[in-house]
């Protein structure tokens, strides 16, 4: 009959898989440390019975135990490493997979996903298969080993004190270890780093939609994998530390023992008949050896349970993947495009508000160089136009194209590479003012940032810094003002340099003196690319060449403002309630 595994405990070996030959030796190293626990006694027995009668065998037997005991020692430490280390690795591969796959879903499988969730499968279930894979199985299986081997030994031993202890076992007690104080010190860098990694995710994920515009996928996995790496190093310090720590502990304890069995080498022996005092020390050692491993095997079954709650939660992570994906066999691009940007007959409904309609055929064409612009209410569907642009969700029927190239032909990458995003809400990543700007282009020089940080009006602000372009801006940017994160995000796609701009409402939250200088710095962005900008304010928008007036989705009208403000009574009603009539 066979025994069918859950696939969660299936996706979980095959992250041990690569490291087959660590585990066998883990395996192998178990069992040395194991047995050798369980000889330890025994030896004892004979150097209390033998050694210490007689002079003849004394360091016979002081050599046997001392050998054990190293053995011992250096077999527990090797497999507390082995085991430590493997479940490290397994968890930093599992860490490095599961961010690669989320960071590349798309916008609905965002909005059917609590982020909260991900990072906690993220980091704290990986952080329970780790403990478990690390201590727990090890220690369940040397309990299993140990356990089996004291008990024969007890009833080799003594049948008749087997059968006591049995009855009595119940209310025996044990006493317990303490933790080492230092190991908190020891694993505190570990922590630490492994928060810094948790940080970043959370910052990528929440604003994935930024990370995807500028096709920053592989930027950002390459740095979460770095920083998992890093933390994995930590972590393997404090493996070693505590490896050495247990073999000291071990070697200190032996050390003890000897130190009193010498002591008790001119102490008389207790007539005990057929017992002699190594039988009852040779007794009593199995019988701490076998109530030890009685609690151990005991809570194995609750390591079980953790370990499929974990690895299910976990399964459910690595078995998404992204429903919008770059073509098989995707377009080559052989010159610098031009920017001709077409919809036709686009419709769309978002695919979890199907009862709306969120774009109704949808047909416009903006020629290279040329700056149009979308108006109308809000819900109108003006955002939709960008995102659907830049393929955050599929279109149901008609075509969005560049340069007569279907979007759908492009790789993701080659697509997001072609447009610049402003978007309304400014994303600022943790880290220095260069970081962000240097976020629309990795490998961007020094030279390259301070011209686009010129052109957009950077350079002013950050020179009265004490640290100019390598000031921290804190977390999601908390030390900068509006106006400042607005310019940062003009200065990333001045540095991106992309032959298509898209403005999201680039100025809505400024207050006029920040909007003038923004008009300033995005009249030299426009200058010659195709510019699609998405506005509420009609005032920032009188010069485009074209303007859009979008109603419920669909397209009322369009062409220049005056001729909307003759023609299209909707657009002159948003004019007059914005006073600009005239």
């Amino acid at each position: 009959m066979m025994i069918s595994v859950p696939e969660p405990l299936t996706q979980l070996t095959a992250f041990i898989k690569p490291y087959q030959r660590a585990c066998y030796w883990a395996l192998f190293s178990l069992v040395v440390a194991s047995t050798n626990i369980l000889f330890l006694p025994i030896s004892l027995r004979y150097l209390i019975d033998y050694g210490l009668s007689s002079s003849k065998h004394q360091i016979f037997h002081f050599a046997v135990v001392g050998g054990i005991t190293v053995l011992s020692a250096c077999s527990i430490a090797w497999r507390h490493y082995l085991f430590s280390w493997i479940s490290e690795r397994v968890v930093t591969d599992m860490r490095k997979k599961i961010f690669s796959r989320v960071i590349r879903l798309d916008m609905v499988q965002f909005e059917s996903i609590q982020l909260g969730e991900i990072l906690s499968r993220l980091h704290a279930d990986t952080a329970v298969l780790q403990q478990i894979l690390g201590t727990s199985i090890s220690m369940s299986l040397r309990n299993l080993i140990q356990l089996t081997g004291a008990f024969s030994m007890l009833l080799v031993t003594s049948f008749h004190l087997t059968m006591i202890f049995l009855a009595t076992a119940p209310i025996l007690l044990f006493p317990g270890y303490r933790l080492l104080r230092k190991l908190r010190t020891l694993s505190r860098d570990g922590q630490d780093k492994i928060a810094r990694a948790s940080v970043f995710a959370t910052e990528s994920l929440q604003s994935v939609q930024v990370v995807q515009a500028f096709a920053h996928e592989a930027q950002d996995i390459s740095d979460y994998h770095n920083l998992v790496e890093s933390a994995f190093d930590a972590q393997q310090r404090r493996i070693q530390s505590r490896s050495l720590m247990t073999a000291l502990i071990v070697l200190g304890v032996a050390f003890s023992f000897l130190c009193v069995a010498w002591y008790a080498i001119g102490l008389e022996q207790t007539n005990t008949g057929m017992v002699t005092q190594g039988v009852l020390f040779q007794f009593v050692a199995y019988a701490i050896v076998f109530s030890g491993s009685v609690v151990g095997v005991s809570d194995l079954v609750g390591d079980v349970q953790r370990v499929l709650g974990a690895s299910e939660r976990l399964s459910v992570l690595l078995r998404l993947t992204a429903s919008i994906r770059s073509p098989i066999n995707p377009f080559r691009i052989a010159r610098p495009i031009s920017g001709l940007v077409e919809f036709r007959d686009v419709c769309f409904t978002y695919p979890n508000r199907a009862s709306h309609i969120a774009i109704s055929q949808v047909s416009m064409r903006v020629l290279p160089g040329q700056t149009v612009a979308i108006v109308g209410a809000s819900g109108a569907g003006k955002t939709t136009i960008l995102q659907l642009l830049l393929r955050f969700y599929e279109i149901d029927t008609g075509q969005i194209s560049i340069d007569g190239v279907s979007i759908n032909q492009f790789s993701l990458n080659d697509l997001r590479q072609m447009v610049s995003l402003v978007p309304q809400e400014v994303t600022i990543f943790s880290g220095t003012i260069a970081d962000n700007i240097r976020y629309g282009c990795p490998n961007a020089s020094k030279q390259q940032i301070l011209a686009a940080s010129k052109s957009a009006l950077v350079d002013p602000f950050v020179r009265q810094l004490p640290e100019g372009y390598n000031t921290e801006v804190g977390e999601r940017g908390v030390r900068l003002s509006g106006g400042q994160k607005q310019r940062i995000a003009i200065a990333r796609a001045f540095l991106r340099d992309s032959p298509i701009l898209l403005l999201d409402e680039a100025t809505s939250h400024l207050d006029s003196e920040n909007e003038y200088h923004l008009h300033q710095a995005l009249s030299r962005l426009i200058h010659g690319r195709t510019t699609i900008i998405v506005a509420h304010r009609l005032s920032t928008i009188l010069k485009a060449d074209q303007i859009i007036v979008l109603h419920q989705g669909q397209i009322i009208d369009q062409g220049s403002h005056l001729h909307l403000m003759e023609s299209c009574a909707y657009y002159a009603q948003l004019s007059h309630l914005q006073n600009l009539g005239a």
